[in-house]
């Protein structure tokens, strides 16, 4: 073989060669690209999860505070419910007595009046029995709602009371 042969072997080769490395670097290249989108979408979907968890994690926030508000509120209410039902519990013993005292006053002048006065000190003495009966299921209530039903109620009858005594 002459050295022109060998030198077109070789430059063919050659050629051949650089072709087979160029493909090669293309399916390279292609390969690499493909994998540097992949990352890029995970990196761009790592950061829309991180960016959810932020939110979550203030809305998280903002619900605990929302609920730590409203439980302190709640908790003032029924403070202050608690506060009011002593109050008037004390109230309703001081109406108890006077209630007492009214019937028994009226226990005494009574002997001496005539009917309609007498049909009177009835009417006040029932009406004073029914406030004491309120007072008492008052005093004996654990709901707030029937509570409040007998205060109501228990006003009427003085509301009653001081009527009857006024006329």
């Amino acid at each position: 073989m002459s050295n022109e042969v060998i030198i077109k072997n070789l430059e063919l080769e050659l050629q051949n060669f650089k072709t087979y490395i160029s493909t090669q670097n293309d399916y390279f290249q292609k390969q690499l690209k493909e994998k540097d989108d992949r990352l890029r979408d995970q990196e761009k979907k790592l950061t829309m999860h991180a960016s959810e968890m932020i939110n979550l994690r203030q809305e998280k926030q903002q619900c605990e505070n929302c609920y730590r508000n409203e439980l302190a509120t709640h908790l003032r209410a029924l403070e202050n419910t608690r506060n009011e039902v002593l109050q008037l519990k004390h109230s309703l013993q001081q109406k108890y007595v006077e209630c007492s005292q009214l019937q028994n006053s009226l226990g005494r002048t009574t002997e001496n009046m005539p009917n309609s006065m007498k049909q009177r000190d009835k009417d006040l003495r029932e009406t004073a029995a029914l406030a004491q009966v309120k007072i008492l299921n008052l005093q004996n209530s654990n709901n707030e709602e029937d509570r409040y039903n007998h205060l109501q109620e228990l006003k009427i009858l003085i509301d009653q009371l001081h009527s009857k005594l006024e006329s």
